[in-house]
């Protein structure tokens, strides 16, 4: 409902870019709530721990599904790239479901 979504503002978020340091590979998170902004690092494996959390405390809320996972390591900078977009949408996603934002998972 439109009138609801007067009361509580929803934060941005964005995947600006990741880096590389002894072979892992970190995704640069831009977060704007309310005019604040903050930087977070994190690796693929934080966004399934969250997911696996986040599916204790909600059993019965539909998540979206993460970007997938190889078997191989993922090496080169378009699929790394194309695993940020994915993962960016993910955040984008999850975000937008008021019960999720205000879960201490995504905090």
């Amino acid at each position: 409902n439109m009138e609801g979504n007067k009361l509580w503002k929803v934060p941005s978020v964005k995947i600006d870019k990741f880096v590389e340091r002894l072979k892992v590979t970190f995704y640069e998170i831009t977060v704007d709530y309310s005019g604040n902004e903050w930087k977070v690092e994190k690796r693929y494996s934080e966004f399934e721990n969250l997911k696996k959390n986040l599916g204790k405390r909600f059993p019965a809320k539909e998540l979206p599904n993460l970007p997938g996972k190889s078997m191989m390591k993922v090496k080169k900078a378009d699929q790394i790239d194309k695993r940020r977009q994915g993962l960016e949408d993910y955040l984008i996603e999850m975000i937008n479901k008021i019960d999720l934002l205000n879960s201490e998972e995504l905090r």
